[in-house]
């Protein structure tokens, strides 16, 4: 049963926020996923100046994408089987450690790769057992009336998080904190905005250890038996679980193609955060934190797409609607790539100085932003409608993992290909493949439902065929003599009927 300090009554967020331990667990949630994501924009940005590399750039991708794919099922069935109060307080003390750790490798040498791609790594690994235990938690720290407002208020805070930590916290730490040398040693410690940035991060997540620590042991477990045999149960079969969600996926080709078709636009919002900080040095000329001139206009194109969505759809049909965004977003990146091109043919040295120029670009990002809505709110719709109810949360589970695998060897792809023909042309090439496989799947997928289509009318057809002749057939039987007088059917004599059996002549 749920527990919380007060019984409130139902009153949405305020009422739910009454509860001082349920608030001290939503301050721990905004507080490391605002600065979970200010770990990932620094390390972008951190690399992207020192090595000018979109290679060395997704490696920060893999590291921080990786451990879902590894540990994000098994982390989810251990925080069922250990204590949350501990996994919370200790994830975000670990979490604070890590970040210090940013801070000694960057002082000891600040041109070094490998200690940020394994801080980046660890960081994430802990991660993967903060979010499920957080989520486990919070039915066990409020009322069953207020379980609703407190999911959507940690859902929320989720999409905020995002924004504040590569919107604003981070660019503001890195361009607004000056350089300071400190007279620490002989030569005296010199700290930049990157150091700053994470002795800042590492200062939180120890006030999220506080926060979670502070919470009662006691409001954090669970005294259901059946919940702790469930949990138990859930390690032999969560496996079986993936596999079974996969089995379901392939199995469909229609819902297969829409997996596939959300696993693309997620992949594409992975290289979109890779190429931000190079695209905002080389195409913006601002300094790769400044990366912000691209997350900006293209969140707001998801966020408009997102309202608008609904009208679309309905006006046009899921088809339309994605063939619209696979070829708006194709077209949308060759048109930035040919914006700059002629730009900086005509004045190579201050053409990103133009006003015009930096709007279209910024009006090209948010359309690109717009179109992958196009193509993600159409294939989950699709998802929804395809998958039943007794899977559905197995199948969600399966495309989020799904995304993470396959944005590991598309970075891995994009990264040396930008680097070895330049960004623009990188970008075109990736456009093109985007509406080849785009425009590909939207084919195959009208294809299955044709298929389906055609096998149910079928059927349909043979029904009512065969429905039909038993029709025709007693209407040209004959009525046996004193048959049909007290309303009951007569039977037929059918032509060449077979000869019966003994058993049946006996009867």
């Amino acid at each position: 049963m749920a527990r919380s300090t007060t019984r409130a009554p139902s009153g949405g967020f305020r009422a739910t926020l009454r509860n001082r331990y349920f608030l001290r667990l939503w301050l721990a949630q905004l507080i490391s996923q605002t600065v979970q994501n200010s770990i990932n924009y620094g390390s972008l940005v951190l690399l992207t100046q020192q090595s000018h590399s979109f290679t060395a750039v997704g490696g920060v991708i893999i590291a921080f994408s990786l451990p879902a794919v590894i540990f994000g099922v098994p982390a989810g069935v251990l925080v069922d089987r250990m204590d949350k109060r501990t996994l919370l307080w200790v994830s975000n003390a670990l979490r604070a450690v890590a970040s210090f750790g940013f801070v000694v490798s960057l002082l000891m040498d600040n041109k070094a790769f490998v200690p940020i791609y394994i801080l980046t790594f660890l960081i994430s690994i802990i991660g993967q057992f903060f979010g499920p235990a957080e989520g486990a938690a919070i039915p066990l720290l409020v009322e069953e009336d207020q379980l609703v407002p407190a999911l959507s208020l940690f859902n929320i805070t989720f999409s905020l998080s995002q924004a504040i930590g590569f919107i604003v916290l981070g660019p503001l730490i890195i361009l607004g904190v000056p350089t300071v040398t400190l007279p620490i040693g002989p030569m005296g410690m010199t700290l930049t905005s990157f150091h700053w940035l994470f002795i800042f991060i590492g200062v939180m997540y120890l006030i999220c250890t506080l926060l979670t620590w502070s919470i009662p042991h006691e409001r954090l477990v669970s005294t259901s038996r059946a919940a702790l045999q469930r949990s138990q149960r859930r390690v032999a079969t969560v496996w079986h679980g993936v596999v079974e969600a996969w089995d379901y996926v392939r199995r469909s080709p229609r819902l297969f193609i829409a997996v596939a078709q959300l696993t693309l636009g997620g992949t594409l919002i992975t290289v979109i955060s890779m190429i931000a900080p190079l695209f905002s040095a080389q195409f913006m000329q601002r300094p790769p934190a400044l990366a912000a001139i691209v997350f900006v206009p293209a969140g707001l194109g998801l966020i408009i797409g997102s309202v608008l969505m609904p009208r679309i759809i309905h006006r046009v049909g899921l088809t339309w609607a994605e063939t619209l965004g696979i070829v708006g977003l194709g077209g949308g990146v060759v048109l930035l790539v040919a914006t700059h091109w002629v730009a900086h043919r005509f004045n190579p040295a201050h053409y990103a100085s133009y006003l015009p120029y930096v709007l279209i670009m910024v009006a090209l990002i948010f359309v690109i932003g717009l179109t992958l809505d196009l193509i993600n709110l159409p294939a989950q719709t699709a998802m929804q409608q395809l998958s039943e109810d007794w899977i559905k949360g197995r199948v969600l589970a399966l495309q989020m993992m799904l995304i993470n695998a396959a944005a590991i060897p598309i970075v891995l792809i994009v990264g040396p290909a930008a680097d070895v023909l330049g960004l623009g042309r990188a970008m075109v090439a990736m456009a093109v493949a985007v509406v080849v496989l785009g425009l590909g799947s939207v084919y195959l997928a009208e294809r299955a439902h044709a298929r389906e289509e055609g096998r149910t009318q079928s059927t349909i057809s043979m029904v009512q065929d065969n429905i039909d002749l038993a029709v025709k057939g007693k209407k040209s039987q004959p009525l046996q003599a004193g048959a049909g007088a007290n309303g009951t059917t007569p039977r037929a004599s059918l032509p060449s009927p077979p000869r019966p059996s003994k058993r049946t002549q006996s009867r």
